[in-house]
C-alpha cells in the first residue's frame, strides 16, 4: 500500500468523523477500496450508509463526450475523462476497422492496393 500524505489523513479522519467537507478530493486520487483499506488501518468507523452515500454521490457525477465515430453524445464517470473516446464497443470496433487500413502500392506491377498497418509494419514487400 503507498503512503499517504499527512494532509490526505487529516482529510480522511475528518470525512469519518461526519465533520468533512466532501470526500471528493480523496476520490480524485485514490480508488473506494483504497480509501476504505486506510480508514481501516488507521481504525477509523463510520456509519458505512453516512460515507457510501456520499461515495456514491460523488462517483455520480458523469461527463458529457461525444462519439469520434458516430458522433453521438455519452455520459462517462470523472475517472475516464480523459480515455474515452467511443460511445460502445461496436464504434471502437468500427474506428479500428476504418483506421487501421492504408492504401500501398504493389512491389510487383506498382497498382495501388489496401492492406492493415500490421501487415505493412511487419512485411517489407507487398503484392496484389
Amino acid at each position: 500500500m503507498r503512503r499517504w500524505p499527512k494532509e490526505d489523513e487529516n482529510l480522511l479522519r475528518k470525512e469519518y468523523s461526519n465533520k468533512g467537507p466532501e470526500i471528493e478530493p480523496l476520490l480524485k486520487k485514490y480508488t473506494k477500496d483504497s480509501i476504505r483499506t486506510k480508514a481501516w488501518s488507521l481504525r477509523l468507523k463510520v456509519r458505512k450508509e453516512v460515507h457510501y452515500a456520499k461515495v456514491v454521490i460523488a462517483l455520480s457525477k458523469k461527463i458529457s463526450k461525444r462519439c469520434l465515430t458516430c458522433g453521438k453524445k455519452f455520459d462517462v464517470s470523472p475517472c475516464r475523462k480523459e480515455t474515452a473516446k467511443f460511445c460502445s464497443f461496436k464504434c471502437y470496433y468500427r474506428s479500428m476497422q476504418k483506421n487501421n487500413w492504408i492504401k500501398v502500392e504493389c512491389f510487383n506491377c506498382g497498382e495501388g492496393i489496401e492492406r492493415r498497418k500490421s501487415k505493412i509494419k511487419y512485411h517489407n514487400r507487398q503484392f496484389c
